[in-house]
């Protein structure tokens, strides 16, 4: 990290010097109300220098220096590594922060911090490949923190002492003097110790509650961050930190993220196009709870493969930062003539949906019985990918890039017209035989016409039914052909992955894991 001049801790510090200079100097750099991107950068460009010109005053710590006191510290290969992942992610938290509250970070377009993802994040490091992962994992736990928790305002052992005692005093009130004591004049409302039974549950939740976030603290993420911040800020080894602060941790590893699984939802269009929900329980609520809609059925939450998040960063890695819809894939080997109007379909929930149903056919084709351990490493890659965006389009509409009235229609269109297709079919190999019989159809319509006009008025599975057979003809071989999917949905996946709604993102990542 060195030269990366990252605020880790000390805002307060640079606001207390700014406010020594002349006024016009503090417009620019602490400017909130701006109009356009230009201005936005220009600001939050000055912020940064702040930052770097204040960089020596002793309050002010910046990542570069965190990490060289990590390094300096008598610790294993393995504990110093995790201890900068939670720093780092502390700091990119600050930085992803600023989108939130609408700059554009000054870091944006900048070799140097393109250069800190692909070969600083995503790499081999002693802890293991996942490095970039736990990062993300981590910097997403302080956003939901500092956005949903008061987690960001450090409690010490004196509050939770003042805590105790009030609830233990509240306790010995209500024994003594209160409703459990033997002068309190009963109410009669019918129940017999009504209001005793009440009285002592709410004692008891209270003081199980403060309990909890008691034992809670002791592993906090924000506590650890200060502690690691008073050290490099005093030049003291953590083993001399001062003991009220995480007292119990002899180890310079930091507290175990637990906010979420890594885990994942998925869905498959051709296995469910004629689930119809009963929604008993929506009628029930008076539809508090939401109906599902026709199609929408939840398979089974699944841990996230390693393989999966390999393939994703050697995509993000391959790309140069650059997002796509899957294009550069297609180019990359060689397809752009036969596969290119697959990807400039007029929606992205439309290009998702087709390609959902290219994947899932090649799947129920090959049916698990290759022998060659890559293509099946493919052929796994793909199919979780390829499920989990299908798992978007008809669950979380407000993750993808087009509007969700837009992708609800489309997904509810999609499944009236797979239901008319596909009539009759009740086992995959039906399935299989009707989408041959599709191709064939949509092929013979396609002599001597556009492919990219009858692209624009065929349904969502005439569509895929030409695009397999495409596929199929121009990459016959079977393990390059499912290679060629991973590295679709690989890129594909990133493409979906930027968003700024702040709520819509923590609610996602809490609920599984974000496939970021």
């Amino acid at each position: 990290m060195k030269g990366y001049k990252y605020l880790f801790h000390g805002e307060e510090a640079i606001q207390g010097q700014l406010s020594h200079q002349p006024r016009s100097s503090q417009d620019e750099i602490l400017m909130t109300t701006t109009t356009t991107s230009s201005v936005l950068r220009r600001t939050t460009s000055s912020i940064l220098t702040a930052t770097m010109s204040f960089a020596s005053a002793k309050e002010v710590v910046t990542i570069d220096q965190v990490y060289r006191w990590i390094d300096e510290q008598g610790y294993s290969d393995v504990e110093k590594d995790m201890a900068k992942d939670m720093c780092l992610a502390f700091s990119l938290f600050k930085l992803l922060k600023r989108r939130f509250y609408g700059y554009i970070p000054a870091e944006t377009g900048s070799l140097k911090s393109l250069d800190l993802v692909l070969t600083g994040l995503i790499h081999h490091a002693v802890t293991g490949p996942d490095t970039a992962f736990r990062v993300v994992e981590a910097e997403l736990a302080f956003l939901y923190d500092f956005f949903y928790t008061r987690n960001i305002v450090l409690t010490g052992a004196r509050t939770h002492m003042f805590t105790a005692v009030l609830v233990l005093g509240l306790s010995m009130w209500a024994t003594f003097f209160g409703t459990l004591g033997h002068g309190y004049s009963r109410m009669v409302i019918g129940v017999r110790n009504l209001d005793h039974a009440v009285t002592v549950v709410i004692i008891v939740i209270i003081a199980a509650l403060e309990l909890c976030q008691a034992v809670t603290r002791l592993y906090d993420n924000w506590k650890y961050i200060e502690a690691v911040y008073r050290c490099v800020r005093d030049n003291r080894p953590w083993s001399k930190r001062p003991r009220r602060q995480l007292w119990w941790k002899e180890s310079i590893t930091p507290p175990e993220i637990m906010y979420w699984d890594r885990e994942q939802m998925a869905g498959v269009l051709l296995q469910w196009y004629d689930h119809r929900p009963w929604n008993v329980l929506s009628w029930l609520t008076l539809e508090i709870v939401k109906p599902l809609r026709q199609c929408q059925k939840k398979g089974r939450r699944q841990a996230l493969p390693r393989q999966v998040r390999q393939a994703v960063l050697d995509s993000l890695k391959a790309g140069g930062g650059k997002l796509t819809n899957g294009v550069a894939t297609v180019q990359r080997h060689g397809l752009s003539q036969q596969l290119t109007w697959a990807c400039r379909l007029p929606k992205v929930t439309d290009q998702i949906l087709v390609w959902h149903v290219v994947t899932t056919r090649f799947d129920w084709i090959s049916g698990g019985d290759g022998t060659d351990d890559v293509v099946e490493n493919h052929r796994f890659v793909a199919r979780k990918l390829s499920n989990y965006c299908a798992y978007l389009v008809a669950f979380v509409p407000e993750m993808l890039p087009d509007p969700s009235y837009n992708a609800e229609q489309i997904f509810d269109t999609a499944v009236r017209q797979a239901r008319v297709h596909l009539d009759g079919c009740r086992t995959k190999a039906d399935i299989l035989d009707r989408l041959d019989k599709i191709q064939s159809k949509e092929e013979n319509y396609l002599e001597g016409g556009s492919l990219y006009e009858r692209a624009g008025s065929s349904s969502i599975i005439e569509k895929a039914a030409v695009l397999g057979g495409q596929l199929r003809a121009s990459v016959p071989d079977e393990g390059r052909r499912w290679k060629v999917l991973a590295e679709f949905w690989a890129e594909f996946i990133l493409f979906l992955a930027p968003s700024d709604n702040v709520a819509l993102v923590e609610k996602e990542a809490s609920r599984e894991t974000n496939m970021i």
